[in-house]
C-alpha cells in the first residue's frame, strides 16, 4: 500500500499528459528512433566494409614489415645463447654475448612497431556497431517514474503531537502488499477526536477512525467505555470520550459528500466509490479489549483489517484515472482540514519529466 505524498496536485492532468507522452514514445518517437537506427546500421555496413578491405591490404604489409625485425629478434636470441656457451665453456670474452643483447633489443623495438600500427588499425578502428535505442536507458516508460513522485513519508513529528495512533496505523498498511490503494490521514480534526486515514484506490474508499485509547476499551448496553484504573482508588474510572462509531459514521458521511460534491460524474459512473468502508482502528497494544461478538459497530485492532482491505474485490470501472479524480477531490479536503497551503503539482512534474526525455532523444538522435 502506498503512502501519498499529501503536497501533490493536479493528479489527473498529470496523469493525462504522462500518459500521453508513454503513448507518444511508443508511436511518434518509436518510429523516428528506429529510422535512425536503421540509418546508422546502413553507415556501419559501409564503414565496416571499408574496414575489411582495409585490413585484407594491411596485413600483407605488416607481415612484410615485421619480418625483418624478427629475424633480428631470433637472430639476436642464438647469438646470444652461443656467446654465452663460449664464454662459460671457454673462457672467450662477452663479445658475442653483446653482440646478441643488441640484436635482441633492435628486433623488440622493430617488432614492436608493427605490432602497435596493428593493434591500431585492426583493432581501434574497427567500427562499432550501433546500440538499438530500445536497449538504452533512454528508452524508459515515464509513467513509472512519475507515480513514483506520489510515494509519501510519514513525519516522525507526528508522534510528539501526541498521535502515535495516526502513525502505527499508517506504517502498518503500509507493510500491506496492495500496491493499487492510497493511504492518506488526517491529524486531530478537534478537540476529543482523533485522527482519521483514509484509503482509496482501485478496492474502494475505506475511511477508519483511529483510537489510540489506553487503560479499557468496552462495549455495553449498546454504548462504548472507555476505563482507565485508578490506583489510588484501586477501581476503573470512566473516560469521557465521544463514542467512536459515531465519529466514523461522521467521518464517512464526510469523505462520501466530499466525493459526491466535486467528483460527482465519478460518482453517477461508479455508485460504489461513495458506499465508504471501514470503521473505527484501536491502535494500543496494551489496551484491554472487551467487546462482545454482538457489537454491531465496524471496529478492529490494528491488523484486524488487513485481510478484509486485501480481499476486497477491484470495483469494476474504477481504473487509475478514476482512481487520482479520488485522490485529487480527497486531498482537496485533507488539506482543508489539516490547514496544508503547499503543493506540488504533478502536472508540472509530468512536463519535465516529459521535456527531459524527449531532449535525452533528440540527443541520442542528433549524435
Amino acid at each position: 500500500m502506498i503512502l501519498l505524498d499529501q503536497r501533490v496536485s493536479d493528479l489527473v492532468r498529470g496523469y493525462d499528459r504522462v500518459s500521453q507522452a508513454d503513448l507518444r514514445l511508443q508511436t511518434e518517437w518509436r518510429q523516428h528512433l528506429l529510422q535512425h537506427y536503421a540509418s546508422r546500421r546502413d553507415k556501419h555496413a559501409s564503414a565496416f566494409s571499408e574496414y575489411v578491405e582495409k585490413i585484407r591490404v594491411l596485413n600483407p604489409q605488416l607481415s612484410t614489415i615485421a619480418f625483418v625485425p624478427l629475424a633480428m629478434l631470433i637472430g639476436g636470441l642464438v647469438v646470444t645463447i652461443v656467446g654465452v656457451l663460449l664464454n662459460v665453456y671457454w673462457g672467450t670474452e662477452l663479445t658475442w654475448g653483446i653482440g646478441g643483447v643488441s640484436l635482441l633489443i633492435a628486433g623488440a623495438i622493430g617488432i614492436g612497431l608493427p605490432i602497435i600500427l596493428w593493434l591500431w588499425q585492426v583493432k581501434l578502428a574497427k567500427p562499432p556497431p550501433p546500440v538499438h535505442p530500445l536497449q538504452e536507458d533512454l528508452w524508459s516508460r515515464l509513467t513509472p517514474q512519475w507515480r513514483a513522485k506520489l510515494h509519501g513519508k510519514l513525519p516522525v513529528a507526528i508522534l510528539q503531537r501526541g498521535n502515535a495512533g495516526i502513525y502505527s496505523f499508517v506504517k502498518h498498511l503500509e507493510t500491506l502488499p496492495v500496491d493499487s490503494m492510497y493511504v492518506l490521514y488526517t491529524l486531530q480534526r478537534k478537540d476529543g477526536e482523533d485522527g482519521e486515514v483514509v484509503v482509496a484506490g482501485a478496492r474502494g474508499v475505506w475511511a477508519f477512525a483511529v483510537k489510540d485509547w489506553s487503560g479499557r476499551v468496552s462495549w455495553r448496553d449498546g454504548e462504548w467505555l472507555h476505563e482507565q484504573f485508578d490506583p489510588r482508588r484501586d477501581a476503573w474510572v470512566r473516560v469521557e470520550e465521544p463514542p467512536p462509531d459515531q465519529e466514523w459514521q461522521r467521518i464517512a458521511s464526510q469523505v462520501s459528500n466530499t466525493l459526491v460534491t466535486r467528483v460527482p460524474d465519478l460518482v453517477k459512473q461508479i455508485p460504489a466509490i461513495a458506499q465508504i468502508r471501514g470503521g473505527v482502528v484501536f491502535t494500543n497494544p496494551k489496551a484491554i479489549y472487551e467487546v462482545p461478538s454482538s457489537c454491531p459497530a465496524r471496529w478492529g485492532e490494528t491488523d484486524s483489517w488487513d485481510r478484509e482491505i486485501s480481499s476486497a474485490p477491484i470495483v469494476q470501472g474504477l481504473d487509475d484515472r478514476a482512481v487520482f479524480s479520488l485522490l485529487d477531490a480527497l486531498l482537496e479536503q485533507q488539506r482543508e482540514i489539516n490547514g496544508d497551503a503547499a503543493t506540488v503539482s504533478m502536472s508540472v512534474y509530468a512536463t519535465k519529466i516529459i521535456r527531459q526525455a524527449e531532449t535525452r532523444l533528440s540527443g541520442w538522435m542528433e549524435n
